[in-house]
């Protein structure tokens, strides 16, 4: 019994973790979506061609989650400030080609 809630402990660890940041994969998503509008690319370029680099940059606060991507294309380097709402959706974006 003391080896089974050691396992179901451990279980739900490990998901949390994973679950913590899925709501960062799903605008990462949005933002490569913005990155090929932008640059008039299929999403698959900017999916399998481009590096990305993503940081949260706030926590949420009144509703309100930041993050900056870093794309390394083909045209530059592209840097996204975004903002996400408790939901996972890109409210507000800035680009800044650096």
């Amino acid at each position: 019994m003391k080896n089974l809630f050691k396992l179901l402990l451990t279980l739900t660890l490990i998901s949390s973790a994973s679950f913590a940041d899925q709501c960062g994969d799903e605008i990462e998503m949005q933002a490569q979506y913005l990155l090929a509008d932008d640059l008039g690319v299929s999403f698959l370029e900017v999916y399998n061609e481009y590096q990305i680099t993503r940081t949260r940059t706030q926590e949420y606060q009144d509703g309100i989650e930041k993050y900056e991507f870093l794309f390394n294309t083909y045209s530059g380097v592209f840097k996204y400030s975004v903002d996400a709402d408790v939901m996972c959706d890109i409210v507000d974006y800035t680009v800044t080609t650096l």
